[in-house]
């Protein structure tokens, strides 16, 4: 069951992997800009 949803949820995302200079912008907006969790500033730094 539940692996059957994770995988349904995999096929309609795209995944993009955080490399380091995603990883360092997302940095850079948490710091600067941002007061919240890594995850949005990821997020922020990929779109």
């Amino acid at each position: 069951m539940v692996e059957t949803r994770i995988d349904d949820q995999l096929k309609r995302c795209t995944l993009i992997p955080v490399d380091q200079k995603i990883a360092t912008m997302a940095g850079m907006i948490r710091n600067r800009e941002i007061h919240g969790g890594i995850a949005q500033t990821i997020i922020l730094a990929t779109a």
